[in-house]
């Protein structure tokens, strides 16, 4: 159970193991006189009896809450606990504004930098992660890795002000000056031609005209790896992930695809028809399982280049629709879409004609 006082609208909160949460008032009296207010009383002065009255309940947890805190920045009651996700409502309607995730484990503690605007949360696990409260997004992740005896666990967070550090409770307490960075870093030198999300390892991938591949964590914003002269002096163009979320296709302006093994750089196959001699504007990859997939690629040459591959990377055919000749296309191709629940390919041409073509049949 969770108790708070709420100064700024004199409710006292209570939070179950239930999810249930209560909103309570204050009923003041003394020589008669009632209130709902602390200020019109003097405690040291007059004699005095307050009364708890049920004003609002609310369910917006379906399982036990540990953690309950008042934003007075952001008149927000924010609430959280075995569900691994916090909430952040408003006390007066009652209604949610805004649910966190992140967290892999029960959420135990919450606390505010409000000077930062930064709300800091402590799950069982001790993990610590520090939210941007403005656009509600998590800028730092914090693990505490030392092992306590006899139980390995934290008990409760708290921000201090004046050292600007997160104190940490087990058997002692532990002091984390607290240091987040605002703004972005520039890991690009070139303009970029594609970025991608890769939600099988939750990160970014950015390709460049200056032909670099670099990958970001998408959490903590840092370059986990990075690889020059994917195609040597020429510039990448486009780029895409393959069906199991492992492989990255890029393609350059000489008409040339590659695979890449994106976590060590390593390139695993290379794709060229010697039709395909113009700078290819977009590709994609038209899965089926983890085996056999499709690239398609389309770009100045005015045609559709689809290249079948297994997981023997040294059987590679080609197919092609379209051309220079082809009364359909009478401008650069520029992207290509994939449904695949009709099998159809979409192009978009730089005349701004839009042709939805039958992928197997043409």
């Amino acid at each position: 159970m969770c108790l708070k006082w709420v100064a700024d609208v004199e409710y006292l909160v209570a939070c179950y193991s239930s999810g249930l949460i209560f909103i309570m008032k204050l009923e003041i009296s003394s020589n008669n006189v009632k209130s709902s207010s602390l200020k019109e009383f003097n405690s040291s002065k007059m004699d005095f009896k307050a009364d708890l009255i049920f004003y609002k309940s609310i369910q917006i947890h379906k399982k036990s809450i540990n953690a309950l805190i008042y934003s007075k920045n952001y008149k927000l009651s924010i609430t959280a606990g075995e569900e691994r996700t916090i909430i952040l409502w408003d006390i007066y309607t009652r209604k949610v504004n805004k649910v966190l995730s992140g967290h892999t484990s029960s959420v135990i503690s919450l606390t505010m930098n409000d000077q930062m605007n930064q709300l800091i949360s402590l799950s069982n696990d001790k993990n610590v992660r520090v939210w941007d409260i403005r656009n509600m997004i998590c800028i730092q992740t914090l693990q505490d890795t030392y092992i306590y005896r006899p139980e390995n666990r934290l008990g409760c967070i708290h921000y201090d002000e004046k050292s600007k550090s997160i104190l940490l409770t087990s058997r002692k307490i532990n002091v984390w000056p607290l240091s987040v960075q605002e703004g972005t870093t520039n890991y690009n030198d070139f303009p970029v031609t594609k970025v991608l999300f890769n939600p099988k390892f939750f990160n970014v991938i950015s390709v460049d005209e200056g032909s670099n591949v670099i990958i970001f964590d998408l959490i903590t914003g840092k370059m986990e790896f990075r690889f020059y002269e994917a195609h040597g002096t020429q510039r990448i163009t486009s780029a895409t992930l393959d069906i199991s979320g492992r492989r990255l296709l890029t393609s350059s302006v000489d008409g040339v695809i590659k695979m890449w093994n994106f976590s060590n750089g390593a390139m695993l196959s290379e794709y060229v028809d010697k039709d395909c001699k113009k700078e290819i504007t977009d590709i994609i990859c038209i899965g089926y399982d983890d085996f056999t997939s499709e690239i398609a690629s389309v770009g100045w040459d005015r045609m559709i280049f689809i290249y079948t591959h297994s997981k023997d990377h040294d059987r590679v055919s080609t197919r092609k629709i379209g051309g220079i000749n082809n009364k359909e296309f009478t401008d650069d191709i520029t992207k290509i879409y994939y449904i695949q629940k009709y099998d159809y390919i979409i192009t978009g041409s730089s005349d701004g004609k839009i042709i939805v073509w039958h992928f197997r049949l043409g």
